[in-house]
């Protein structure tokens, strides 16, 4: 496929092809369609997708540019997420499965997630050359995938429980799963505390795979809070 010029977001887009136009390493497809809030476009494994998330302020609607990239790795799928939040921009993970919980992959793995990651940021940041920062957060979600697991394995027994284990696994996400135990058993789930004070270490891990992977950017902490720091395009 041929690839047309970099436009930015402040000028008409020169293309509407609905397979995308190729941006570094992912095709990226520019939805024209505004959406409510939490609503989004459905994703395509591989292909990055671009769309306007609309919010309702009392002063007025506020527009927000959205990236959403669809990627298995160690089979899981996994969702990159670059959000523009009043003229910031931030870059995430997580897994449809597990959300930001702590998944444990193996080194291979965890290569391609973050080779994916710095991917996924250069082909954003090509197609709007507007994109000078990007805050990183590192931090997990305080449990782990085995924890939610176990959550999901305890909640089965219980005689309140009138959903499968497939109906949690599909309805419930993150939080939810241990929201739902709480629910049904009027205490809490007890999870590890090793996993709460783990941050320092990812911050450090996040900030080397940059570095390796993204030689065009470097990392600032200035601005940033706790172990967040911020990706600047040099």
């Amino acid at each position: 496929m041929k690839k047309e010029p970099s436009p930015t977001l402040d000028t008409e887009r020169v293309n509407d092809a609905k397979e995308g136009v190729l941006y570094g390493h992912f095709l990226i497809i520019d939805d024209k369609n505004r959406y409510a809030r939490r609503n989004e476009p459905e994703l395509q494994e591989g292909k990055i997708i671009h769309y306007l998330n609309v919010i309702n302020f009392l002063d007025g609607d506020k527009r927000f540019h959205r990236f959403k990239l669809l990627k298995q790795i160690g089979g899981l799928e996994y969702i990159f997420t670059l959000a523009e939040s009043f003229g910031s921009y931030s870059v995430s993970f997580k897994t449809k499965k597990y959300e930001y919980a702590i998944v444990g992959l193996h080194p291979e793995d965890r290569d391609v997630l973050f080779r994916t990651l710095a991917d996924f940021i250069k082909s954003v940041a090509e197609f709007d050359q507007n994109i000078k920062e990007i805050m990183a957060s590192p931090a997990d979600a305080p449990y782990s995938r085995k924890e939610m697991e176990a959550c999901i394995e305890e909640i089965l027994t219980s005689p309140n429980n009138q959903l499968t284990k497939e109906e949690i696994v599909s309805e419930y996400r993150g939080n939810q799963v241990f929201d739902l135990y709480f629910r049904l058993f009027d205490k809490v789930f007890e999870r590890s505390l090793k996993q709460r004070h783990r941050s320092g270490g990812r911050s450090r891990l996040f900030k080397s795979m940059f570095r390796k992977y993204l030689p065009g950017w470097e990392i600032s902490n200035d601005f940033s809070i706790g172990h967040d720091f911020v990706l600047k395009r040099r």
